[in-house]
């Protein structure tokens, strides 16, 4: 079995932070943090610790949004990262149009708010899910699917923040 070895001072400013926030967003991160734990990146589910915040070279928060805590805890999420200057990406999931008109509201208005206070926002309809996935796909199959397409948003965005780090 490998050593484990605790990362520098300066390795760990430089990490990536990922929080999955809202049903859709920490059933998402608990995957990834199985599938790519030797990344680099790091995982959090629900909310963040002060110390790991501060540590991160960048935060990214994944939400499901359209229930009643995903939209405030990522608001809160990217909120306290902005205070300590930490640059921010939410990765937003809106609900199936079948879960009902008030969970696509109050999904709307959380990314209103988010809108105004991230850094960057991309958008990802639970919808498209079930039109673009391959009709002989089961469900978990069409999710982990969409797992990989919303990992290759985080590992472009590991790969900015890896790129302005000077050496």
């Amino acid at each position: 079995m490998p050593s484990l070895k605790r990362p520098t001072i300066e390795e760990s400013k430089q990490s990536l932070l990922v929080i999955g926030v809202g049903g859709a967003g920490e059933a998402i991160v608990e995957r990834w943090a199985k599938t790519y734990a030797d990344t680099g990146v790091r995982f959090c589910v629900g909310l963040s610790e002060t110390a790991a915040m501060e540590r991160a070279a960048g935060v990214v928060v994944v939400v499901g949004l359209g229930g009643r805590a995903g939209g405030p805890r990522a608001l809160l999420e990217v909120t306290r990262a902005k205070a300590r200057s930490v640059p921010t990406t939410v990765l937003a999931i809106l609900p199936f149009t079948f879960e009902g008109r008030g969970r696509r509201r109050r999904a709307q208005e959380a990314l209103t708010a988010l809108q105004a206070a991230d850094d960057a926002l991309r958008v990802f309809e639970n919808d498209d899910l079930l039109c673009d996935s391959d009709e002989h796909l089961g469900l978990q199959e069409a999710y982990h699917a969409f797992d990989g397409q919303l990992w290759s948003n985080v590992e472009n965005i590991r790969q900015i923040h890896f790129s302005r780090v000077q050496y």
